[in-house]
């Protein structure tokens, strides 16, 4: 039922037009994924993630329009949130198991931001839930051989769920107290990782090569205005609920009693396991750096809040349903800062939010934002001029138009290879590569040149649009 709800909801209101540039910049080299790889077009960090682009262009394939590869996220999130609602229902131990698993899910906002656009990461995450249900299961050496196909699935989809692998192998560890399964998990995770790494699937190189230059790049972000440490702590701050900051320090006060009381250290290994998944807090330009340690917030969500409710005794009816008010609640009321007292003001819609680098997010008000993804009245400029260029393109007389601009979104005149590109393939009318960085469409008596430069040999009096001096408009 989770799932279908989801999937429902998650299907209205996800974009398919282009949210972050990102998106643009992986989709649609996936139309010439091939040339893409050969240097013929731009390829926007391929050896991070490169399942995703093989699964992308394989859709796109079989589908034969973009549009199913911006649907691959919403299904995957419905997925995701189906298999981890099944991980917290377990970890509840039948104390009021839907309640808790619900909370748990719903103090993670971010589950549902982030399969409203495609990326990477929410391609990766069902992957991540399966293996995580697997290994909380009882399903002997067979699960953990399993699970460890598909977190090595789920690294190569993107590469920072390889940050989460120590926390898998404390889920195969922690099931029966032997090494057998986190081995087991291990050597499968390895030698896929290492197989792929052998045949070229995984270019080690251009992995360095790219974490080097995405040091570089939040060094360079953290010095530009607005994204100064305040920012960055505010953008962790609205990666949980404020019922997931409330569970998350009450189960870590049940833990610490768990070590004191019963010399229970296995809470130890988890926290030292986890370190790793939180590199990116180091620098928070958004809450979907997250996700992958998410796959485990959620599971302890739901154990904290069922001892929550098995500890209030004959109160457990009432403390339950305070908790579920307490997750649900945010996503239709937001709370906004001001100056003067009491210092927050509640609010039915958010209009004080905080801009990360996949989208706004804020402190509530959580559905009208999800809503508001795919809304006309945030179609960009870029957006609508793309649109003009196409109907004229269509509309006028027979010739050849010449775009001029940068492959990359964020380019001047990225809008042409992004925008008037996806406009074009939606209209199932497909481009063909005619020479490196050159695509040409062609309908009847008319063609449409997108290039990053004048091509050595220019049609005969075309109609050239130049935007390569213009910086790119948001």
């Amino acid at each position: 039922m989770l799932f279908a709800i989801s999937l429902g909801f998650l299907l209205r209101f996800a974009d398919n037009d282009g949210y972050e540039g990102d998106d643009l910049n992986s989709i649609l080299p996936m139309a010439h994924l091939d040339a893409a790889k050969a240097g013929m077009l731009l390829l926007y960090r391929y050896a991070w993630q490169p399942l995703s682009y093989e699964v992308g262009a394989l859709v796109w394939r079989l589908f034969g329009t973009p549009d199913a590869v911006f649907t691959l996220a919403p299904v995957c999130g419905a997925f995701t949130l189906a298999l981890l609602s099944c991980v917290a229902w377990r970890e509840a131990r039948g104390t009021a198991p839907l309640v808790c698993a619900l909370v748990a899910i719903l103090a993670e906002p971010e589950l549902f931001y982030s399969s409203l656009y495609f990326n990477s990461t929410i391609l990766a995450m069902p992957l991540g839930a399966g293996a995580l249900l697997l290994l909380r299961g009882r399903t002997g050496m067979a699960g953990a051989v399993f699970a460890g196909f598909l977190t090595a699935l789920a690294v190569m989809m993107r590469l920072d769920f390889v940050l989460v692998c120590p926390l898998f192998a404390m889920a195969a560890w922690e099931k029966d107290g032997t090494l057998k399964r986190p081995v087991f998990l291990g050597v499968v995770v390895i030698a896929i990782l290492g197989g792929a790494a052998a045949i070229g699937f995984l270019d080690l190189s251009e992995i360095a090569r790219i974490q080097s230059m995405s040091v570089a790049e939040i060094a360079e972000k953290a010095n530009v205005p607005g994204w100064d440490r305040r920012v960055k702590i505010l953008v962790a701050v609205v990666s949980v609920a404020p019922a997931g900051w409330i569970l998350l320090f009450a189960g870590a006060t049940l833990a610490f009693e768990r070590i004191a009381r019963h010399r229970d250290f296995r809470v130890s290994l988890w926290a030292i396991a986890a370190l790793p998944a939180l590199y990116p807090l180091l620098n928070m330009l958004s809450p979907k750096y997250l996700l992958p340690l998410t796959l485990f917030l959620v599971p302890f969500f739901a154990w904290t809040a069922s001892n929550l409710v098995r500890l209030s005794g004959r109160h457990s009816g009432g403390v339950a349903g305070a908790l579920l008010a307490g997750a649900a609640l945010p996503f239709i009321f937001a709370v906004a800062l001001q100056k003067s007292a009491p210092f927050l003001r509640i609010e039915t819609r958010p209009s004080w939010s905080i801009g990360t680098h996949d989208g706004p997010r804020a402190l509530g008000g959580y559905l009208w934002q999800m809503m508001a993804t795919n809304a006309e009245e945030n179609r960009t400029e870029d957006q609508r001029v793309a649109a003009r260029i196409v109907t004229d393109w269509l509309q006028g007389p027979p010739g050849d138009t010449l775009f001029l601009g940068g492959e990359n979104y964020f380019d001047a005149g990225g809008m042409g290879w992004r925008h008037v590109q996806l406009i074009l393939e939606k209209r199932r009318l497909q481009g063909k590569l005619t020479g490196p960085h050159q695509l040409t469409f062609v309908q009847g008596d008319r063609r449409l040149i997108l290039a990053v430069a004048s091509p050595p040999i220019l049609p005969a009096s075309p109609r050239i649009i130049d935007r390569r001096s213009e910086p790119h408009e948001p």
